[in-house]
């Protein structure tokens, strides 16, 4: 396991790119756009149930894998689960990710963001 300081922006696609897996426990998170830069590289994600983005993006066993982080029983379970997986299923689990966020790009926000302002404007 390697830690980081920071990482210049330029630079997080080639560190992402080295990776096997992406890790977000937080406690609270409207949306974590780390779990998006993740998916595009295709890492599955070992998320926080307590992240936004987790809970839109990420599907239980088919691109990563969701857990409380208050929780330790959870932590180690979706750990297990994660670590248990043959090569087959993380590679199978690795291009589920990219096709999950391959979609949202920023015309598709745009988009999003011009049909809420519609509803809510009438």
């Amino acid at each position: 396991m390697n830690l980081l300081d920071e990482v210049p922006y330029r630079e997080l696609p080639a560190h992402y790119h080295r990776a096997d897996i992406f890790t977000l426990p937080a406690l609270a998170d409207e949306w974590g756009l780390v779990v998006n830069e993740a998916m595009i590289a295709g890492l599955p994600v070992l998320g926080s149930v307590y992240s936004q983005a987790v809970e839109d993006l990420v599907a239980e066993g088919q691109n990563g894998w969701r857990f409380r982080p208050d929780h330790s029983d959870e932590v180690f379970e979706a750990l297990s689960r994660a670590l248990d997986c043959s090569r087959e299923t993380w590679n199978t689990m690795r291009a589920k990710a990219i096709e999950t966020v391959k979609p949202i790009g920023s015309m598709h926000m745009k988009d999003l963001i011009l049909r809420a302002l519609e509803d809510a404007c009438g």
